[in-house]
């Protein structure tokens, strides 16, 4: 009964050493698990900061570009009205060709991207900082669907009526002498007179070019009010992460 007993208790004690191995190489492995859980997290905030403030620079150069072009899109206006006579042809010209330029400028969010594909959002603990994260991306997919790719629909009517009235060569000679790097733009074409004067008759005769022009001018202005309503968020959720990488 005695050696019963103690075989017993040995083969208790060995199930509680195997046991108790299993359990601590679970934990050991789920602190490894989550070293590395929380070293994903911190490099996808990093880069996410680095996006953000991307995003900072770039939304003040978008609103720049917008600025100017709402510029060329007013003195197009004039022009089209009888304006600017005092301006010669070829540059008179040349601000109904610039007006019709556009882009889609895009946020960088190939981070958020990757953080959603790969199932990672999970690794950001912070519920707060991560709903944050996800609303953000959210708003800025929708503004650029709504504010550039949809607008920009608006710009093409105008761009095909101006483009179809000017001489490809013409088109050309203007894109050519253009520093479209500068804010204020500059460009300085020798253009055809003939040309000129031609392109300009056709295109002041056009009766809806000021109602083409004016839809993509309203886009404008709408893309540029989006712009100042991201601004604010981008620098908050950019301090956020900064913060959250301080304590972590």
């Amino acid at each position: 009964m005695s050696n019963r007993r103690s075989t017993l208790a040995r083969m208790g004690s060995e199930f509680a050493l195997i046991v108790l191995g299993v359990l601590t190489a679970l934990a050991v492995e789920g602190w490894r698990e989550g070293i590395k859980e929380q070293t994903a997290a911190r490099r996808y905030l990093e880069q996410l900061a680095l996006d953000l403030a991307y995003n900072e620079e770039h939304l003040e150069s978008v609103a720049t570009g917008i600025e100017e072009r709402l510029r060329h899109v007013r003195a197009a206006l004039e022009i089209l009205a009888g304006g600017h006579v005092d301006a010669g042809a070829a540059e008179r010209l040349t601000t109904l060709y610039v007006a019709s330029r556009g882009g889609t400028p895009a946020l960088a969010d190939a981070t958020f991207q990757d953080l959603i594909a790969t199932g990672s959002l999970r690794f950001i603990r912070a519920d707060e900082l991560r709903n944050r994260i996800v609303a953000y991306h959210r708003e800025t997919e929708r503004w650029a669907v709504r504010n550039f790719e949809l607008i920009n629909e608006n710009r093409v009517p105008y761009r095909n009526a101006v483009r179809s009235a000017i001489a490809l060569e013409v088109q050309e000679a203007i894109t050519g002498t253009c520093d479209f790097d500068a804010v204020p733009l500059t460009c300085a074409p020798a253009l055809d007179r003939n040309e000129t004067d031609r392109a300009l008759s056709a295109l002041r005769s056009d009766e809806q070019l000021p109602r083409l022009l004016r839809l993509w001018g309203s886009s404008l202005r709408t893309a540029r009010g989006s712009i100042a309503r991201l601004r604010d968020p981008t620098r908050a959720l950019r301090a956020d992460i900064a913060a959250a990488l301080a304590m972590d």
